[in-house]
């Protein structure tokens, strides 16, 4: 017997998406109207407005840059999507190829521009978050409160542009899909869309990916170039550092979340088991946490002159803290309203509140453990004695942090699982992730304010050492309990999108005696490891080409803002290519050549993997980063650049890997239900040639003739 929301007439697929898509419309109206509140306030003198319009010129560049590598690719990705499902059609419907084609399509755009949409708006908040600093008390730069609104503002923009673009696309989408189908019953034209929707999370996880890597490779290689230039009277690559955090922090922080808000509801709807009620909850939490952040906003205010890092730091944190109590309190008003089954829907409800305890948990551990008062002054200590020892300290220091968030992890799964199944740890998912409007805007505060520090340091404007150094440490302090974060809703989605992955190919138990499962569990333990070690490479290539690029410029004496910019571009776009194919094809592979039991074995140890290699290396880099804001000797001065690798490229990115592959898994997952295992093993040899052919031609066509840059006396110093 189908069910129907108590509020309404009949359980339609229009009211069911009328909340949220109202709610992601508003969401855009909010960020027209903040972008004009933002630009309201002024730029600053002639330096700083040159410096800012640098980095936003090698902001634009960049994301030209990805368009052009995007495009083929997604094109190749689209027509695969097509023919495949239009070939083995799941429905034995054969409009299925153009319709997860479609919705893949309408993922990737969307996504696309909400990034490059944050990527300009935080471009032109640089300089006029710089100029708020400076405006505090006439003139001497203790604006910083003022700062902190301007910036979180922009940052507001951001986040609020990502949600409504990714929650109204995949509701509006999900209505489509369901319409023209009038002799099926609710419960199958729910089933029948949401086939095709997974297409929609599996474009948003094209574009992050990209935009993850890319972005990390381009800007922690060009902060490693910047840091080893350091003491040149004039730096080459100090605004491709800019760019760097730009592009890294607000681009491919905004894509990870919109691919995990997609990815979470997509999972949860699945798992809802065609059950109207349960995927109309799936919307309407991620619309409440719309509406949440919305008011959650209005509370980040500090003190405009004169405000601590702690009470910049509350003020955030008031933020968040009512932005996630009106999220239960809206939740529980939707069950009380419109559930037929109250009971079961204070069961659901509980696993909303399950997810927004997870959240501030898995924050508030990962703040710990890269704050002040432990890491930063215990790494200080060891740092006096010596560089071994300080780096011995970290690596302790983050491979411990992941005790705690793995706790947290397990118990949260299991009192989810307890109180409404399979389905409970997914809606926990969009739980965590609904509040992403505050906790992108955070994220994107802390890269703003770090390039505006920078700007402001640059131009030598102000008094505003204090104020400056107030700033950056509450950026860094936000940024690292933002990665924690990131890395947790990351987790969690992928553990529903596993869950959808094995309930569409009917798996109920992973027979752990299977060798094929055995196999699985170490493939997919030791491809975060491969992963990371191709990043860490990638940005150590970056490096090196950049610095080629500025030592012909410092050689010249002719110092461009293009020059480290354009070599970043071309490195960084070249390098991602391969991380990215081995990710997207290494499920295919094992899926195809082996099968469902292996590939699932696969995800649960890439999963488990993924999410201890990258919390350990983004701890440990956030704590050396965040020690060397106190404390300059020359242990922390290296500390603090490798530490930037860890936490912004190759922590960020395993957040992203385990997404990606679990997407791509739930993509095929309809072919394989009646596949047997090495049943198609020899289609399983296609994508592991194209793994070989791309690697060949990457070899031939970037690594042949690679000039390297000679060490000079800046550089061995640095």
């Amino acid at each position: 017997m189908e069910r129907s929301l108590a509020g309404f007439s009949e359980a339609g697929h229009l009211e069911a998406m009328s909340f949220a898509a109202i709610s992601a419309f508003v969401a855009l109206f909010v960020a027209m109207a903040l972008k004009s509140s933002m630009t309201s306030h002024p730029r600053g003198n002639e330096r700083m407005n040159s410096l800012g319009d640098s980095v936003q010129k090698g902001s634009k560049s960049f994301m030209a840059k990805q368009q052009k590598f995007l495009l083929p690719l997604l094109l190749a990705i689209y027509i695969t999507l097509v023919v495949l499902y239009s070939i083995e059609s799941p429905s034995t419907d054969y409009t299925d190829g153009l319709r997860i084609g479609g919705c893949f399509v309408a993922g990737a755009i969307l996504s696309a521009i909400a990034t490059y949409a944050g990527v300009s708006v935080a471009a032109d908040a640089n300089v006029r978050v710089a100029q708020a600093l400076n405006d505090g008390n006439e003139g001497t730069g203790t604006g910083t409160g003022k700062a902190l609104y301007v910036a979180i503002t922009a940052g507001s923009v951001v986040s609020f542009t990502v949600s409504g673009l990714c929650l109204g696309g995949i509701a509006i989408l999900y209505y489509i899909m369901t319409v023209g189908r009038p002799d099926d019953s609710i419960a199958e034209q729910s089933i029948f869309a949401l086939e095709a929707l997974v297409g929609f999370g599996l474009g948003a996880s094209s574009v992050a990916v990209f935009t993850r890597f890319a972005g990390g490779i381009f800007a922690k290689g060009s902060e490693l170039s910047a840091t080893m230039l350091s003491n040149e009277n004039e730096n080459p690559a100090w605004i491709a550092e800019k760019v760097g955090e730009n592009i890294s922090g607000i681009a491919g922080t905004g894509a990870e979340y919109f691919e995990s808000l997609a990815a979470s509801i997509i999972a949860a709807a699945i798992l809802a088991g065609g059950d109207i009620v349960l995927i109309s909850l799936s919307f309407w939490v991620a619309a409440a946490g719309i509406i949440s952040s919305m008011v959650g906003f209005f509370f980040i205010r500090a003190a405009a002159n004169g405000s601590s890092k702690n009470d910049l730091l509350y003020a955030l944190y008031k933020g968040k803290m009512i932005t996630s109590t009106l999220l239960i309190v809206i939740s529980i008003a939707i069950v009380m309203v419109f559930f037929e089954s109250a009971g079961e829907g204070y069961t659901a409800v509980s696993c909303v509140i399950i997810g927004q305890f997870y959240g501030l948990l898995i924050g508030h551990a990962t703040e710990y453990f890269t704050s002040h008062n432990f890491a930063v002054e215990s790494l200080n200590k060891a740092g006096a004695l010596s560089a071994s020892m300080y780096m011995i300290k970290a690596f302790g220091i983050g491979a411990l942090s992941v005790l705690i968030p793995a706790v947290i992890i397990v118990a949260t799964a299991l009192a989810c699982l307890y109180l409404a199944g399979l389905y409970g740890v997914a809606i926990a998912a969009v739980s965590v992730i609904s509040t992403l409007s505050t906790n992108l805007a955070c994220d994107a505060f802390a890269s703003i304010s770090k390039n505006a520090v920078s700007i402001v340091a640059e131009a030598g404007e102000g008094d505003n050492a204090e104020s400056v150094g107030v700033l950056d440490g509450t950026a860094s302090a936000v940024a690292a309990t933002g990665r924690g974060f990131a890395m947790g809703s990351s987790v969690i989605t992928s553990i529903s999108l596993l869950l959808a992955f094995e309930a569409t190919v009917g798996i109920a138990v992973l027979n752990i005696n299977s060798p094929t499962v055995i196999g699985g569990l170490l493939v997919g333990a030791t491809l975060p490891y491969v992963f990371a070690a191709l990043v860490f490479l990638s940005c150590q290539k970056a490096a090196e080409a950049i610095l080629v690029d500025a030592q012909k410029q410092l050689d010249s004496d002719s110092i461009t803002t293009d020059g480290c910019v354009n070599a970043a571009n071309v490195v960084s776009h070249q390098e991602m290519i391969l991380p990215c194919l081995y990710v997207s094809m290494s499920p295919l592979i094992v899926g195809i050549l082996v099968g469902p039991q292996a590939l699932a074995a696969m995800l649960v140890g890439s999963i488990a993997s993924g999410f201890l290699l990258g919390s350990t290396l983004s701890n440990t880099g956030s704590a050396l980063t965040h020690a060397s804001k106190y404390t300059k000797l020359g242990s922390t001065s290296v500390g603090s650049t490798v530490g930037c690798v860890m936490n912004g490229a190759v922590g960020t990115a395993l957040a992203t890997l385990i997404k990606l592959m679990a997407i791509v898994s739930l993509t095929v997952s309809p072919l394989m239900g009646a596949w047997t295992e090495w049943g198609q093993w020899y289609f399983g040899f296609i994508p592991f040639g194209v793994c070989v052919v791309g690697t060949v031609v990457v070899a031939i066509s970037f690594w042949m003739n690679v000039e390297e840059p000679t060490p000079t006396a800046a550089t061995e110093e640095a």
